[in-house]
């Protein structure tokens, strides 16, 4: 059922939207007889510079590759989930915001909706015919990117 949903969706948060639809049918033909309740896990190892740190260090184990879309994805995963249970960003969540709020891509010098902050690492780096990258090249690209992140939020990762 997944691929289906993922065959007819044009981008990624078109599938997510899906998805959740998906589950919020099945929940409603299928109740559960009990009340369920979500807590999140507000333990320290678990906030987000922390997750942040370990994925500078090892990004694909994160990723399974060195794609910044990958992250990308997440980051707004993150956003929205804190969004939609209205809990606050904090200071350095807001900070990264920012900082990917305000990266341009000046190589492919494109603007729109669909024009995503990731694609300056994307296009600013060597890639082959296939849309393939090797570790190295990888490993520049994520690692000027966390660079740049430091920088712009003033917080060591």
């Amino acid at each position: 059922y997944k691929t289906i949903l993922k065959y007819n969706c044009e981008n990624e948060l078109e599938y997510f939207d899906s998805y959740l639809q998906y589950i919020k049918e099945y929940e409603s033909k299928y109740s559960l007889e009990e009340d369920i309740e979500f807590i999140i896990n507000d333990k320290p190892e678990y906030t987000l510079k922390n997750m942040l740190s370990g994925m500078k260090k090892r990004f694909p184990m994160y990723f399974n590759n060195y794609d910044l879309e990958s992250f990308r994805a997440f980051f707004d995963g993150y956003v929205r989930c804190k969004n939609d249970y209205n809990i606050k960003l904090n200071d350095f969540e807001n900070k990264i915001i920012k900082f990917i709020g305000g990266i341009k891509c000046d190589i492919i010098d494109m603007e729109g909706e669909n024009i995503t902050w990731d694609r300056k690492y994307r296009y600013n780096m060597y890639w082959d015919s296939w849309g393939q990258i090797n570790e190295k090249q990888g490993k520049e690209i994520t690692g000027k990117f966390f660079e740049e992140l430091e920088n712009n939020t003033g917080e060591v990762l």
